[in-house]
């Protein structure tokens, strides 16, 4: 993928049954000049300062990087926003790594409504924002207007709707 053209990926090690990462770590080698890594990690009520940066330190290591250039909270809603926020939890983790150079930018991804998302990122925590958009769902796009407005980042995941509009259809 690297040698044609892609430089962003995405990984976590909550894809493909926990190898992704082991999966993608391979094709860096050696390669990573110019090209983007973001990893991910949820959040819940039991997640504390000490294992977030615990699994954001180990999905440096399964990918042999020294630091990501993006690290986003995974499957992010409105409704987790007090389990970032709170005292010795993930945010903590998240902006002593960045100080420490092992997280360039903070951001989130998930499927909160594109109102909820708004929310989110008008709190100025974030950098970035992953979000669905593409032909088919394009709910999303006040939310990526306002991200463009903030100076935030925007990542598009779906595309290609889960591959519906890769496929040979007369109305497509």
């Amino acid at each position: 993928a690297i040698d044609s053209g892609v430089n962003y990926f995405e990984t976590t090690r909550g894809y493909l049954g926990g190898t992704c990462q082991h999966r993608v770590a391979p094709g860096l080698v050696g390669k990573t000049t110019g090209v983007i890594v973001s990893g991910k990690g949820g959040i819940d009520a039991s997640t504390t300062e000490y294992t977030y940066r615990a699994e954001i330190e180990r999905q440096l290591g399964i990918l042999g990087l020294t630091h990501f250039k993006f690290y986003q909270v995974g499957w992010f809603s409105w409704a987790k926003m007090p389990h970032l926020l709170k005292r010795g939890g993930a945010l903590d983790a998240l902006r002593k790594a960045h100080d420490e150079g092992l997280v360039q930018h903070i951001g989130f991804t998930g499927h909160d409504t594109p109102e909820n998302f708004i929310r989110c990122i008008e709190t100025g925590l974030f950098d970035s924002i992953t979000v669905p958009y593409n032909l088919l769902n394009r709910r999303y796009e006040p939310t990526i207007r306002r991200a463009g407005e903030l100076g935030i980042g925007v990542v598009v995941m779906t595309p290609v709707a889960g591959g519906v509009l890769s496929g040979n259809t007369d109305r497509i």
